[in-house]
């Protein structure tokens, strides 16, 4: 295992609350389901004067190919060391997220645009996932959608995960050549004023959706 006080780890702070005394961390170890072992932590080590937790985009895996966590001071910030930083657009930072902040977007004009030709090559699969806390229906509103820009209901090469019209099902769309080629849908599943994690595989043509 891995001991706090003789080796150092990588790790990402999402949340600190000296106040509460509560944190939340991401940690880059070892362990797995197969190996075992143990995870120690040490608190209120004096000697500790320094950030500990290597450089930028250490605790992530370099098949992250983008990690956003909505800082208020750094909204669209990538913490994987790609740097594959999201540009708000109407976008106000949140520090009421679920974890470290949020993303607050209007229901209207407002996104964050991620880096030209991210998911360009899938072909090994790919997962994308996120928090999302909804306070009023849109119809067909957009989750993520990757893909060239224009109107969603005339894709060309494209994921979309969207509300199904106005009910509370989310579906996952896979476009190409203009016509939709796969669908995954998860019905009544969306609920206003609750956070909820949505997260879509496809992996050897297979999608599957968690929620």
């Amino acid at each position: 295992g891995i001991r706090d006080r003789d080796v150092t780890g990588f790790r990402r702070v999402l949340f600190r609350s000296p106040a509460a005394g509560e944190i939340s961390v991401w940690v880059k170890c070892s362990l797995s389901a197969t190996t075992g072992g143990q995870l120690y932590c040490n608190y209120g080590k004096a000697s500790i004067t320094t950030f500990q937790g290597g450089a930028t985009g250490a605790a992530w895996e370099s098949s992250h190919l983008q990690v956003l966590h909505m800082n208020p001071a750094s909204l669209g910030a990538d913490s994987t060391s790609h740097a594959n930083n999201a540009t708000p657009t109407n976008a106000t930072a949140d520090p009421s997220g679920k974890i470290n902040g949020a993303a607050g977007l209007n229901g209207t004009n407002a996104y964050l645009t991620c880096p030209s030709g991210l998911v360009d090559d899938v072909s090994a699969g790919f997962t994308v996932s996120g928090w999302y806390n909804l306070s009023a229906v849109k119809t067909y509103e957009r989750f993520f959608d990757f893909g060239p820009s224009g109107h969603p209901d005339n894709p060309l090469d494209r994921l979309i995960g969207y509300r199904d019209n106005t009910s509370a099902s989310i579906s996952f769309l896979i476009c190409r050549g203009g016509s939709g080629v796969g669908q995954v849908l998860v019905a009544s599943q969306i609920a206003l004023n609750r956070w909820t994690h949505f997260a879509f595989t496809l992996a050897a043509e297979i999608g599957r959706a968690h929620v």
